[in-house]
């Protein structure tokens, strides 16, 4: 179980380490930053995590590579959907503050 056991750790770990970074920047950037660690470290781990334990499981490697499949883009559409929003919002705020800087 010590296979399992380092990376969910590990994503625990970077779970802990984006909700810190996200409370020290404004409202808007949280969800740059949660998208940015959903892309890059969340969805391998996250995947791989539960497609291993799918595999064990059912005790066939190639069910767990299909999951895999299936929840990697899975989990990367979700983070690029927060990217988006985090990106929606600045700009938004940034257009706001135009238009009373302009009256």
């Amino acid at each position: 179980m010590l296979k399992i056991g380092v990376p969910m750790f590990v994503l625990f770990l970077i779970a802990i380490l984006a909700y810190i970074l996200s409370k020290q920047l404004q409202r808007e950037w949280t969800f740059v930053v949660w998208g940015i660690a959903t892309i890059v470290p969340i969805a391998p781990l996250l995947s791989w995590i539960i497609s291993y334990l799918y595999s064990y499981y059912e005790g066939d490697g190639f069910a767990g590579i299909a999951l895999f499949g299936i929840l990697l883009p899975l989990l990367f559409l979700v983070g690029l959907v927060l990217i988006a929003i985090g990106i929606y919002r600045i700009v938004r705020k940034k257009g706001s503050d135009e238009k009373v800087e302009k009256l």
